[in-house]
């Protein structure tokens, strides 16, 4: 149970649809948390660092806060898209001051098919993503809120579930599945290089308190904090949103 995967305030929440009854936590909400199953895995980090948390969820798993365009999947590509709109058109009205989004960002640095609305393959991907998210971003800070980008956290190739399993069996401590910042994937490093260029002061980037010198952690107060594919998991999102009282770092942003 403390590996399983984290949804944020509802599983509904895991529909492209913007629901402001059960994805809520306040009726006027100053914090829109925005994107894929990397925005859902920082709910928990959110509510830890302040519980009165005034904050409207809009995820989606595998959709990229992207306007008008989406990396392609069997079924949901166009339901990104109009989920992403929706969610846009929903922002320009709303009592939100923040606008917190975060993603794997994979179209950024890999080489996707992204489909366009009409459904028709883009030729370079990788640069229309790019130019699309830095739009998104502009028409954020011409509604008057404020964008903040929270790019993934700095895993490594180790299998940290199992990693933590073998230290349960051997009653060990979790440290011992940290990792050495050199292995860290040179994708994630190029990710939040490029989100910098996007959001300036406004990016952050996890790896600033998970890594020291050469090493980074995997647990936080014997809490494991990943789990398979770069995920928080609960009590590792807690954690780090306590760590580095993660809503008001947001808020404190302009």
């Amino acid at each position: 149970m403390r590996l399983k995967g984290v949804v944020g305030l509802n599983a509904v929440c895991n529909k492209p649809v913007l629901n402001p009854i059960n994805c809520s936590t306040s009726s006027d909400p100053e914090m829109l948390v925005w994107g894929d199953s990397y925005a859902m895995h920082l709910i928990p980090a959110l509510l830890s660092s302040n519980e009165k948390a005034k904050i409207q969820q809009a995820t989606f798993n595998g959709c990229m806060p992207l306007i008008g365009f989406a990396s392609y999947s069997t079924t949901d590509t166009m339901e990104c898209i109009k989920f992403n709109d929706q969610v846009l058109s929903w922002l320009e009205g709303s009592s939100v001051s923040h606008v917190l989004l975060a993603s794997a960002f994979e179209p950024l640095v890999k080489s996707m098919k992204i489909l366009d609305r009409d459904a028709s393959a883009v030729n370079d991907g990788k640069g229309v993503a790019r130019q699309g998210f830095q739009k998104l971003i502009d028409r954020i800070r011409l509604m008057g809120k404020i964008p903040v980008v929270f790019s993934p956290p700095p895993v490594s190739r180790k299998d940290f579930e199992q990693c933590y399993k073998s230290k349960f069996i051997t009653k060990s401590d979790f440290t011992d599945c940290d990792y050495l910042i050199t292995e860290i994937g040179e994708s994630k490093i190029r990710i939040s290089e490029i989100l910098a260029e996007n959001v300036n002061d406004n990016l952050i980037n996890p790896t600033n308190f998970l890594c020291q010198e050469d090493r980074c952690i995997s647990s936080i107060r014997n809490k494991m904090l990943f789990r398979r594919g770069g995920h928080l998991t609960v009590e590792g999102s807690e954690q780090l949103g306590i760590k580095i009282n993660l809503y008001q770092e947001i808020m404190a942003r302009h």
